[in-house]
């Protein structure tokens, strides 16, 4: 294999490498944006039901 053989493939595994990093980025930042959503959903029923209880039991601080 030439010189120029080994330059062009090793050029083609680093573009392969750079858009397989990229790819994952944008799953991690996708990722965590759902699990911020999908936390906020469950803290607010958590909240809910706190104050749920608090209010059916008569507490008056929570």
């Amino acid at each position: 294999m030439s010189d120029s053989e080994k330059k062009s493939l090793v050029e083609k595994i680093q573009n392969i490498e750079t858009k397989f990093r990229t790819g994952q980025e944008k799953l991690q930042v996708d990722l965590e944006q759902t699990q911020r959503s999908e936390f906020s959903k469950i803290e607010k029923i958590v909240n809910d039901a706190i104050t749920e209880y608090a209010e059916s039991n008569d507490f008056d601080i929570i």
